[in-house]
């Protein structure tokens, strides 16, 4: 018996468009239900997380004093002492600690005479290394001597705290670094911040390992030649704590710039 053939059945064109068109709907639509899911389930940034806020930039301090320090005039003790001694005497009342001009001066201030020579040369120390001559004709003490002096006082007292020695730094410098810490310091300039119009000079016969000359050498030591306490500043002045004007000073920054440069900028914070 002869098999019949099956017949298979073809599409009209319009058919195939049709079936074409249906299946790329359908694509269509599984891509949109797809893509609508993983929408959902996608958090949106949140603008305010996501925009780091400004920083405020602080505003630079125009303008700082420290309250409760005071001055010890100098010739306002029976005793004379260096100008040095005074400012310290002025800064261990702001940090409450007892002290005596007198026995700091006799006992703990490193001194070293001023002499003549055979030929009637005027001798005395470094004043890196010493206290130059006695408290009552004497001339001065730097930076790092006046710091071993002060420890030592500190130390038989049995304190705590301690004297660095700061050298090359601005008054503005100091003042950003302490005086806006209500950390007073003293520093080295001219007695009114003037410049100096006589110089008295001596044959170096004392050193150590801070001086500046060898012995031998000449020491020039400008004669208003001043130790003060600054404790404040504003945009035009610096505040400073005189013994010479027995009182709280004021001077152009200016100039208080220019005549601490002169001494090589030098200073000393007790903390």
């Amino acid at each position: 018996m002869k098999k019949r053939r099956r017949k298979t059945k073809r599409l009209k064109p319009i058919q195939k468009f049709v079936a074409g068109a249906s299946l790329i709907i359908a694509v269509l639509v599984i891509a949109i239900i797809i893509t609508a899911a993983n929408s959902g389930n996608r958090q949106e940034p949140d603008s305010e997380a996501t925009t780091a806020p400004a920083t405020a930039v602080p505003a630079e301090k125009t303008s700082h004093y420290i309250n409760g320090v005071g001055v010890t005039a100098q010739g306002s003790t029976d005793e004379v002492a260096a100008c040095e001694t005074y400012a310290l005497s002025a800064l261990m009342g702001y940090l409450k600690i007892d002290f005596d001009v007198k026995d700091f001066g006799e006992n703990y201030l490193i001194k070293s005479p001023i002499s003549y020579d055979d030929d009637f040369n005027r001798c005395g120390p470094d004043m890196y290394t010493a206290f130059a001559g006695d408290l009552e004709e004497g001339y001065g003490i730097y930076a790092p001597a006046m710091t071993s002096s002060i420890n030592s006082f500190l130390s038989a007292k049995g304190r705590r705290e301690r004297a660095s020695d700061i050298y090359g730094k601005t008054l503005e410098e100091l003042c950003r670094e302490y005086i806006d810490r209500d950390i007073p310091v003293m520093i080295w300039a001219n007695a009114y911040m003037q410049e100096p119009e006589e110089y008295v000079t001596w044959i170096v016969d004392t050193v150590d390992e801070n001086a500046r000359t060898k012995k031998g050498e000449l020491f020039e030591w400008p004669c208003n030649e001043h130790c003060m306490l600054l404790i404040g500043y504003d945009e035009d002045s610096y505040f400073l704590s005189d013994s010479v004007a027995g009182e709280i000073s004021e001077f152009d920054r200016e100039d208080s710039e220019k005549s601490y440069a002169g001494f090589g900028r030098q200073a000393i914070v007790i903390q």
